[in-house]
């Protein structure tokens, strides 16, 4: 397998004829053929994550190995709307429903019930309609998640790990127009937030592109935006392997307009 697998997003930025938006499309179906391909070919090492992993029938998972797999890239942006192929390295949710500790809270983590889409709008990979929308980017243990974002603006977005049957952890961040913009941190149960592992861990408010790195290690997670620490070495005692989850959500402001530029991604190799 090649150490990581590109793709390519247009041609040169400017007027998008219909005749181009139908060759671009063409070559999104056949570059994420060819990954998927790739990737389900590879072989690794059987570790404890293999041996957790439920992979079956026509819902394949990722299979991540120490190499890093690219999700997303924006390579060559081309502007407007462009709707997903069918197939794509990541899968867009239509049915993740989770209550997180504040249901009735206006901007805190609360009902979520995906509703939304999305799309490439400028080249960026982008909620495109509803207001809940999220994407499955792969299944994992350890591993280490990065990219580049633009999360600026009010509302919401988070991230679920380690999640199965309603079981994991979620990191969210929510940007408001007096208090500034918290992260939070928060175990899931049932699909149900629980309220005593809620946890504010920083503040810091995202403006325009940003690089992120996102590491789980010994079940604990990292994760840093730009120079800054949004959470360190923090211990989720009840992490198990599952779906990496990114998504939007309502808040009295509206869904965040979360933009993603890049992710990539890799397993940590267990010793």
């Amino acid at each position: 397998m090649r150490e990581c697998s590109v793709l390519f997003f247009g041609a040169k930025c400017g007027f998008v004829s219909m005749s181009k938006m139908i060759v671009v499309a063409l070559l999104l179906v056949l570059g994420w053929n060819s990954m998927a391909s790739a990737q389900m070919k590879g072989k690794k090492k059987t570790t404890k994550s293999d041996e957790k992993a439920d992979v079956e029938g026509k819902d394949e998972e990722l299979l991540l190995t120490p190499k890093w797999h690219v999700a997303f890239l924006n390579q060559r942006p081309l502007p407007g709307t462009i709707p997903l192929p069918e197939q794509t390295p990541f899968k867009v949710l239509d049915d993740l429903e989770f209550t997180g500790p504040f249901e009735n809270d206006p901007f805190l983590l609360g009902r979520v019930k995906v509703d939304g889409q999305w799309a490439l709008i400028d080249g960026f990979l982008a909620r495109s309609a509803g207001r809940n929308a999220a994407i499955k980017v792969a299944k994992a243990d350890q591993f280490e998640l990065e990219g580049k974002i633009n999360a600026e603006g009010l509302g919401g977005w988070f991230m679920l790990l380690g999640w199965a049957d309603g079981n994991g952890y979620a990191i969210y961040n929510v940007n408001l127009k007096t208090s500034g913009s918290p992260w939070h941190i928060c175990e899931f149960r049932g699909g149900e937030g629980i309220e005593s592992t809620h946890q504010e861990t920083s503040r810091y408010e995202c403006r325009g592109v940003e690089s992120f790195r996102l590491r789980v290690n010994d079940d604990q997670v990292s994760m840093k935006i730009e120079t800054t620490m949004i959470l360190e070495n923090y211990p989720m005692r009840n992490y198990n392997l599952g779906d990496v989850i990114i998504g939007t959500y309502d808040t009295k402001y509206g869904a965040k307009t979360l933009k993603i530029q890049s992710l990539r991604l890799r397993a940590i190799e267990e010793k």
